[in-house]
């Protein structure tokens, strides 16, 4: 059934992602030495990682048309900092 969809809705289409790779350099508290004292430095990192967040959904608000248009998937590439292992 899979495969026959698969035929079916990708017939004649290309094959194409939209691909959103996310900044590596996201400043933590962890990075920074006593962060309640730096309060300048937290704040603009807080500010860099918004800005970050909104970058990911405008890019898709702003190439929904073409991933609608091709049937495209889209992808978020996190770097390894942003990755998270549950305690199980």
């Amino acid at each position: 059934v899979m495969k026959k969809a698969e035929d079916y809705f990708s017939a004649g289409m290309p094959k194409c992602a939209l691909l959103h790779v996310g900044s590596d350099n996201l400043m933590t508290e962890a990075k920074l030495e006593r962060p309640l004292f730096q309060v300048d430095e937290l704040c603009r990192s807080i500010s860099h990682n918004h800005t970050e967040t909104i970058g990911v959904f405008n890019s898709f608000l702003i190439y929904q048309p073409w991933v609608h248009a091709n049937r495209a998937c889209t992808f978020i590439l996190l770097p390894p900092s942003l990755r998270h292992e549950w305690d199980d």
